[in-house]
């Protein structure tokens, strides 16, 4: 038999295994840190916002603080969970 031929027969009895079921250790452990990020930079950085919020008028700023913080909170609402679920369900095969 020729090269082609036994490609071919290869080609047509080959099986494909299984996809897999569930998510891998590594992207539990990459979904797990960044839902651990959201739930820390939420109330700390609403805290920031309130202690700077009271002292608003005594420095400049405090403005520039306060919009990095309204940043990083929806940083952490969006783009956060975003990636923790695209880390559990992008080799998942359900």
């Amino acid at each position: 038999m020729d090269n082609a031929t036994v490609s071919m027969q290869n080609i047509h009895t080959s099986t494909c295994d299984d996809p897999p079921t569930e998510p891998s250790p590594v992207y539990i452990a990459k979904a797990s840190i960044a839902f651990v990020f959201v739930v820390l930079s939420l109330p700390m950085n609403i805290l920031t916002i309130c202690a700077l919020w009271k002292n608003f008028k005594k420095s400049p700023s405090y403005a520039f603080i306060i919009n990095l913080c309204l940043s990083n909170i929806f940083f952490a609402l969006f783009v956060n969970n975003l990636d923790a679920v695209w880390n559990l369900t992008v080799q998942w095969y359900a």
